[in-house]
C-alpha cells in the first residue's frame, strides 16, 4: 500500500498564508441552476462568491428566480485534513451542501443545511483530504420573494490535526466503533473510502499503511457512504445535527479482537467530524527510531543492528511513536512512546531521554521512591493531613493509583493504632515491614500494629483520591480475658504474654463478656476453676452444679451410672471418663440406673466405635431383632442395654430396627461421630 507523508503544520500554514494573501469575490454566472451544470469557481481561502436567488430550481427560465449551484474547488495539500466553512452574514437565506446517490453521479441530494452562526448569519462546513491536491464541494443557494439583495458567501479554511492512536496496530482484523447513533468513516492512504464504511462500527482486514478515521455523533457523508454521498474523493460532510462534543472511539485488534484501545476524539463546533490517524505495521522497510532521531527506510534487521526500535513496515517516521523516558506523578519512569506515555497518564520527556537520566520528580509520600519519613515512638502522637491525588498505587502493587507511603523508623518495641479519616471517601490503610505493603490493606483502622525496632511502612489510599488525615497513636489498653474467668485491661503485648484472650480495641472488661469459670475435674483427679473450653482443652471434664473446688471433689468415690444402665463405684473423674453420671452421695450400687439410648452406641459404652459392629450384627440376627427377653450369647452389654437395643440400633430413626438400618450404620462407622455423640439421623 502506498504510504503518503502528511504535510506538517509549518508547511500547511505557509500554503494557507500564500493562498489567502489576496481575497477575491466571484460573481454568479448564469445558467447555474442545476447540480449537473454548476458554476465552477476556483477559490482560495478567504475568497467568496456573490449572486441573487429568489426562487426554487426552475431551470427552464434561468435567472435570479432560480437556485444557484456552484462547484467550489480549493487547492489543498495532499493528505492534510482541512475544514472549510462557507459563511453568509445576516439576513438569513437558505443554502445547502449537495451530493449524489450511490446509483447516480448526477443526482442532486441535500447533505447539510446551513447552520446558525455566532454573528446571526449562517454557514455550511465540510472536510477535505486534498485528494488530487484539490478539495471540491457542491453548494446550492435558494431563496424567496424577500431575498432580492445579493448574497456574499466567504470561504474560510482551517487545518485539522487528527488525534494519533497511542499504538501502531498489527495487520489483520481490526474493528473500530463509536457509541450507537454515531458514525465512522475510514480513508486509506490513497484517501479513498469503500462503500458501507459509514456506520457506527466496522470490522475489516488491514494491511500495512496509514489510515484516517472520521467520527461523529450523527451520519457522515463520504464518497463511499450508503444513503447519500459526496461527489468527490476525500470529501466528507456531517449533517447539521452533529454537535460539539467528544466521541469515544474503540479499536479492537489482535487474536479474537481481544486487545483494545479506546481514545476520546474531540468534535468541533456545529456540523463537525473528529479525526483519528492510525498506522498498521506491514512488511518490508519502515521507520526505525534511533537515539533521538528516526530513519524512515530501514528493514527490521537493519534497525536491530543499529540498536534502534523498529516501528513497522510501511510506517513513516512519526516521532511521537519513538520511545523515550515517561515520568509518572509518583516518580516512576518507563520507556514508552510519547503517545503511550500520555495515554497512560504519564509525562513524556524529550526524545532520546532515558529513565536513567530523566530524574522524574516524585512528590513527597509517593510510593517507595519518596516516602514520608518519621520516627516512633519519639513522634507519637502523629497526625498528617494531605491530598493523595497523583500518588502511586502501592497497596495492591499496581502501577497507577493514589497511595501515600510512610517510612517509619521504630527505635523500641511499640504498639500503634493507625486511623485514616477521609470525609466522603472510602479509605484503606496497610502496614508492613516491606515496601510496597502488598496485601496488607484494611478499611480505615489498623489496631494493633505491634512492631519491633527496625524500618516499617504504612500506605494510605482514599478512594477516590482526595484529602485524608492519618493519625498514629499508642495502643490503648483493652479487655484481656483469662481462663480462670477473670479480666484485666492490658495492652495487646501484655495480654499475649500473660496468655490471655485479647478483646477488640476500645472494649473494657465491663463489656468483654469473658466466659465464666467452671469446676473442672482433671485427668489426675485434681480440680480447677477454669472456663469450659480450657477444661476440655486440658483433657478435663466439667463437674456441673459444683460452685467451687474442694481437695477431694474429683477423687471422691461415688456410685456411677453408665450409659448402658450399669453401675460402678468409681472416682468422680473416672466416672466422667466412662461417660457416666454421678449419683448423689450415699447412694450405693446397684443404683437405680437406666440405660441411655445413644443411636449407634449398641453396646452402651457411651461411644460409637468399632466395638458396636459385632453387637449390631448380633442384635440384627437375633430372634425378634433384639430387645426382647434375655441377651443372646455373645452380648457384651448389660441386660438393660439389651432392652433398649431397638433404640440404639434404629439408625434411620423410623421407630423400627431392621435391615434398613444397615447402610446408615455402615456410613456412621466409616465416619465416626465425636465421643458421646450419636450417629446422625436421616437428612431433611
Amino acid at each position: 500500500m502506498l504510504v503518503v507523508r502528511f504535510l506538517g503544520p509549518a508547511a500547511l500554514a505557509a500554503m494557507l498564508c500564500a493562498s489567502a494573501a489576496v481575497a477575491e469575490i466571484f460573481p454568479e454566472v448564469e445558467p447555474n441552476d442545476r447540480r449537473a451544470a454548476p458554476q465552477v469557481v476556483d477559490l482560495q481561502c478567504g475568497d467568496g462568491i456573490t449572486g441573487v436567488s429568489t426562487g426554487l430550481d426552475s431551470f427552464l427560465n434561468p435567472g435570479p428566480t432560480t437556485v444557484d449551484h456552484y462547484l467550489l474547488r480549493t487547492p489543498a495539500p495532499l493528505g492534510q485534513i482541512q475544514r472549510y466553512e462557507l459563511h453568509i452574514p445576516p439576513p438569513n437565506r437558505s443554502f445547502t451542501l449537495r451530493g449524489r446517490t450511490p446509483e447516480s453521479a448526477t443526482a442532486d441530494v441535500s447533505l447539510q443545511s446551513a447552520f446558525p452562526a455566532a454573528d446571526g448569519g449562517r454557514y455550511v462546513a465540510w472536510y477535505g483530504l486534498g485528494a488530487g491536491s484539490l478539495d471540491q464541494m457542491d453548494v446550492r443557494f435558494g431563496g424567496d420573494e424577500t431575498t432580492t439583495d445579493p448574497y456574499v458567501a466567504t470561504l474560510t479554511c482551517s487545518s485539522v490535526m487528527p488525534v494519533l492512536l497511542p499504538a501502531i496496530l498489527p495487520p489483520g482484523s481490526i474493528r473500530a466503533a463509536v457509541p450507537s447513533g454515531g458514525n465512522v468513516v475510514l480513508f486509506d492512504s490513497l484517501f479513498t473510502s469503500a462503500p458501507g464504511w459509514t456506520a457506527n462500527s466496522f470490522t475489516l482486514t488491514f494491511s500495512g499503511g496509514e489510515y484516517l478515521l472520521g467520527v461523529s455523533t450523527a451520519q457522515i457523508y463520504s464518497p463511499g457512504s450508503a444513503a447519500a454521498r459526496t461527489a468527490f474523493p476525500g470529501m466528507t460532510v456531517a449533517p447539521s445535527s452533529a454537535s460539539n462534543t467528544t466521541v469515544r472511539a474503540t479499536f479492537s485488534y489482535g487474536a479474537m479482537l481481544a486487545q483494545q484501545l479506546a481514545i476520546d476524539v474531540p468534535i468541533g463546533e456545529g456540523p463537525a467530524i473528529g479525526w483519528v490517524r492510525f498506522y498498521v505495521a506491514g512488511s518490508g522497510p519502515g521507520a526505525c527510531c534511533i537515539a533521538d532521531g528516526c530513519n524512515a527506510d530501514m528493514t527490521v534487521e537493519m534497525c536491530a543492528a543499529a540498536g534502534g526500535v523498529f516501528l513497522g513496515g510501511g510506517v513513516p517516521c512519526v516521532l511521537e511513536y519513538c520511545p523515550r523516558a515517561c515520568c509518572y506523578g509518583d516518580g516512576d519512569c518507563r520507556a514508552l512512546s510519547a503517545l503511550a506515555c500520555a495515554y497512560t497518564g504519564g509525562q513524556p520527556q524529550a526524545l532520546g531521554t532515558s529513565c536513567e537520566t530523566a530524574q522524574c520528580p516524585a512528590p513527597l509520600g509517593s510510593g517507595c521512591i519518596n516516602p514520608i519519613q518519621l520516627t516512633v515512638p519519639a513522634q507519637l502522637p502523629y497526625t498528617d493531613t494531605r491530598n493523595s491525588c497523583g500518588m502511586s498505587r502501592s497497596l495492591n502493587c499496581a502501577a497507577q493509583s493514589e497511595d501515600v507511603v510512610y517510612r517509619i523508623v521504630v527505635t523500641e518495641p511499640v504498639c500503634l493504632r493507625a486511623t485514616v479519616t477521609a470525609p466522603g471517601l472510602s479509605s484503606l490503610v496497610g502496614a508492613s515491614m516491606a515496601c510496597p505493603p502488598c496485601g496488607a490493606a484494611t478499611s480505615g483502622v489498623v489496631d494493633p500494629i505491634q512492631w519491633q525496632p527496625g524500618v516499617h511502612w504504612i500506605a494510605v489510599r482514599p478512594s477516590p483520591c482526595g484529602e485524608y488525615t492519618l493519625a498514629l497513636e499508642n495502643c490503648a489498653p483493652r479487655a484481656c480475658c483469662f481462663i480462670d474467668g477473670s479480666c484485666q485491661e492490658l495492652l495487646p503485648a501484655a495480654c499475649a504474654q500473660a496468655q490471655g484472650s485479647q478483646r477488640a480495641a476500645g472494649v473494657a472488661c465491663s463489656a468483654a463478656l469473658c466466659p465464666p469459670a467452671m469446676t473442672c475435674c482433671m485427668a489426675d483427679g485434681t480440680c480447677r476453676r477454669i472456663t469450659e473450653i480450657a477444661c476440655g482443652t486440658a483433657g478435663g471434664r466439667v463437674y456441673s452444679g459444683q460452685p467451687d473446688c474442694t481437695p477431694e471433689l474429683c477423687s471422691e468415690v461415688r456410685s456411677c451410672c453408665l450409659p448402658g444402665g450399669g453401675c460402678v463405684e468409681a472416682q468422680v473423674v473416672q466416672c466422667f471418663r466412662l461417660s457416666g453420671s454421678i449419683r448423689p452421695a450415699g447412694t450405693p450400687c446397684p443404683a437405680d440406673c437406666v440405660a441411655v439410648c445413644l443411636w449407634g452406641d449398641v453396646n452402651c459404652d457411651g461411644v460409637v466405635n468399632n466395638f458396636d459392629i459385632d453387637q449390631f450384627i448380633l442384635a440384627l440376627v437375633s430372634s425378634g431383632g433384639g430387645g426382647g427377653g434375655s441377651p443372646p450369647t455373645g452380648w457384651t452389654g448389660t441386660a438393660g442395654c439389651w432392652q433398649i437395643v431397638t433404640c440404639t440400633s434404629d439408625i434411620n430413626r423410623d421407630q423400627q430396627f431392621n435391615s434398613f438400618d444397615i447402610d446408615p450404620f455402615i456410613t456412621c462407622i466409616v465416619t465416626l461421630p465425636s465421643p458421646g455423640d450419636p450417629c446422625p439421623g436421616p437428612g431433611p
